[in-house]
């Protein structure tokens, strides 16, 4: 059987390897991916696992008050633990609570919906994973005091909150609920015990079925 020259040329065009060049980009595809001389360092692969990067969170608390504009937030001044109250619209801020004045070593703040005092907890100790006991006090903003909320507490408040009308505290302590309100406390409930809760999950259902702190 005879080949002709031609076919032979093509088989031997489908076996040898095909290489492409890179074509050269032109000014028009680079764009404004084209780092210039004043442009920063662009970063490479090597640079995101150098450990000269890290991760930096901001944890704010939008409120609305007769007194307060839309875009209104309280953020949490992490150099000097001061609540800052600020204004995304007109960008203004000011000092909400002020970490010299409140002199104390809080882990966790709830702001009253009328922003007229904030709740903080302190002397902190994990429970289960959402969960934690503390010691809580509330601040009046405009007279500048801080009382706690229970007395004789010693970091065994299990939780607490405003209520939704923002005149009354929940808190669980001894596993039984109770109402706070004008600094004054009224017991919810009286069977509250080791095999008890109530307002607050125990472990099976935190962890498994209700990843919450609390019942609402």
């Amino acid at each position: 059987m005879r080949f002709s020259t031609a076919f032979l040329f093509f088989l031997l065009g489908l076996l040898s390897p095909i290489s492409h060049a890179a074509p050269t980009p032109s000014a028009e595809d680079e764009g404004d991916f084209a780092p210039s001389s004043s442009s920063k360092k662009l970063a490479t692969f090597a640079d995101a696992f150098s450990g000269n990067f890290s991760v930096s969170r901001t944890t704010l608390e939008w409120i609305s008050t007769g007194n307060s504009s839309d875009g209104t937030y309280v953020v949490q001044d992490r150099s000097t633990s001061s609540l800052t109250l600020g204004n995304i619209i007109t960008n203004a801020s000011s000092v909400f609570v002020d970490a010299t004045e409140l002199n104390l070593d809080y882990y966790d703040y709830f702001i009253q919906p009328s922003a007229k005092h904030v709740l903080f907890s302190a002397n902190y100790t994990e429970q289960y994973r959402y969960s934690y006991f503390a010691d809580y006090y509330v601040w009046s903003v405009e007279e500048k005091t801080l009382i706690p909320l229970v007395e004789g507490q010693s970091g065994d408040v299990r939780y607490a909150a405003w209520s939704p009308q923002g005149d009354v505290i929940a808190y669980v302590r001894g596993n039984d609920l109770f109402i706070w309100k004008g600094g004054v406390s009224a017991r919810v409930t009286n069977d509250g015990g080791e095999n008890v809760f109530n307002g607050v999950p125990d472990w099976v259902y935190e962890e498994g079925l209700y990843p919450s702190p609390q019942f609402s």
